[in-house]
């Protein structure tokens, strides 16, 4: 089943430097099936899109624009994270902590916990929500 979607998404990061938090809004879909969910979603200030798969023991984040990335949520585990930027690529890890799902019937939330690493070494704390409701 598809439907449109409203998403805020709402990112804290956490370094030695203080806190940064950076939250947007966007516009997509979201399509339901017996495996999960799956949100497509605009991402204007990365010129790009996203789209975030979700089911009960693991999240799936794909970014493309001018920064483009993956991120994989599975509780407990330390994962590669490549990132690619006008820049060039950098190789990070990400250790999730936790992440929960909820589905309502008037939309939904994605939360994670998660450290981000590079060349082993922790870079930042992580909190990401995207939250998300079902419209007309």
């Amino acid at each position: 089943m598809l439907k449109k979607i409203k998403v805020e998404t709402r990112l804290a990061a956490q370094t030695e430097n203080g806190e940064d938090v950076i939250v947007t809004e966007s516009t997509g879909t979201a399509v339901i099936d017996r495996d999960g969910l799956l949100l497509r979603y605009a991402e204007t200030e990365n010129e790009g899109t996203a789209q975030l798969l979700l089911s009960d023991s693991i999240a799936d984040l794909h970014r493309k624009g001018q920064v483009r990335s993956r991120m994989t949520f599975v509780e407990g585990r330390l994962l590669p994270m490549p990132y690619t930027t006008p820049e060039g690529t950098y190789d990070f890890s990400l250790f999730t902590h936790s992440f929960k799902v909820a589905v309502s019937p008037e939309g939904g939330e994605f939360s994670a916990t998660y450290s981000l690493l590079a060349g082993g070494q922790q870079v930042s704390d992580n909190r990401l929500a995207v939250r998300w409701t079902f419209v007309e």
